[in-house]
């Protein structure tokens, strides 16, 4: 479990009073049940937070900016997420008289505040 699963389980132990040692096995079974009807769907809705989804990326070339060679990207598949009109409402909302962190180039966004 990773360290964010961590802080994770640890609110959800606080909250529902389970504590942290059933909330982690509550929180890894309910990734692993995520994962397994992802897998045999293609795609899975959580009512309220979105759909997660599996969808092909075709075939594309590329070139390596130190050299110029041009290779190929095999088609493969991808997980995405797509949020709910309640989560995106919930995030406008929240956000609204906020500034919100850009995310830097390399994927590393910053913490939201609470």
């Amino acid at each position: 479990m990773s360290f964010i699963n961590n802080l994770l389980a640890k609110e959800l132990g606080q909250i529902t009073g389970l504590g942290q040692e059933a909330a982690a096995k509550f929180l890894d079974a309910f990734l692993s049940l995520l994962v397994e009807n992802l897998l045999k769907t293609d795609s899975f809705t959580l009512k309220g937070l979105g759909t997660f989804q599996i969808v092909k990326v075709e075939a594309t070339q590329a070139v390596n900016p130190m050299t110029g060679k041009k290779y190929e990207i095999a088609a493969h598949p991808k997980a995405i997420f797509r949020g709910s009109k309640a989560l995106k409402k919930a995030l406008k909302e929240r956000v609204k008289d906020r500034k919100v962190p850009a995310a830097k180039k390399n994927g590393e966004g910053e913490n939201m505040p609470k």
